[in-house]
């Protein structure tokens, strides 16, 4: 979060809008990624445990 502030305070114009959408996409993604890596962390467990 701190990154996207200092951008919003340094730059000026359509070129932070640019930035700030840049970086809420690629966060949305790393949060989708983290998801989903979750998702296959617990179904991982959930078959070794129907294995034991």
């Amino acid at each position: 979060m701190e990154r996207g502030r200092r951008l919003r305070v340094v730059g000026r114009g359509k070129g932070v809008q640019e930035l700030e959408v840049r970086l809420t996409r690629g966060v949305e993604e790393l949060q989708r990624e983290t998801t989903f890596k979750g998702e296959l962390t617990q179904g991982r467990e959930s078959e070794l445990c129907c294995l034991s």
